[in-house]
C-alpha cells in the first residue's frame, strides 16, 4: 500500500462542485475579529465526519508539543486545527480525508496549507488525503 499523502489545493470553482466547505449542518465556523480562523475537518472514506478541530491561541495538547520538538519548531506550541481534530478523532484508524481551511476576520477564504508540525503529525496517521482551501 502506497503511504504517500495526496495533497490538493481546492480551487474556488471546484468548491461548489465538491461542497467545500461542508453544508452548515455538519459544522458551523466562528468568525472572530482578532484572529484568522483555522478549521480541520476529518472524514472517514464514505465522507462522514469524524471529528472537526479548531486552532486555539490559548491552548496547547501533549501532541502538538511532541510534533513541534520533532520537527524543530518547539516555540509553535499553540494548538493547531489539524492536531485538534486529530486528538479529537475517536476512530481515528477510520480516517481517510483532512480539510483544512481558512476564514479571515472578514469571512473570506484565504490560504490554509498545514504547516511542517501538522504535516508530520498527518503523516503519523492513516489519513490518506489532505486538501485545503
Amino acid at each position: 500500500m502506497d503511504r504517500r499523502r495526496l495533497y490538493t489545493c481546492v480551487s474556488w470553482e471546484l468548491r461548489n462542485y465538491f461542497q467545500f466547505p461542508p453544508p452548515s449542518n455538519q459544522f458551523s465556523i466562528v468568525v472572530s475579529n482578532i484572529h484568522q480562523n483555522l478549521t480541520a475537518i476529518i472524514y472517514d472514506r464514505k465522507g462522514r465526519v469524524l471529528s472537526v478541530g479548531k486552532n486555539n491561541y490559548l491552548k496547547t495538547h501533549p501532541l502538538q508539543a511532541k510534533h513541534a520538538n520533532r520537527v524543530g519548531e518547539e516555540h509553535k506550541i499553540f494548538l493547531h486545527a489539524e492536531i485538534d481534530a486529530i486528538a479529537k478523532c475517536r476512530n481515528l484508524d477510520r480516517a481517510y480525508k483532512i480539510f483544512v481551511m481558512r476564514v479571515n476576520s472578514q469571512g473570506r477564504y484565504m490560504l490554509a496549507a498545514p504547516c511542517k508540525i501538522c504535516q508530520d503529525a498527518i503523516a503519523a496517521t492513516p489519513i490518506k488525503i489532505v486538501e485545503h482551501t
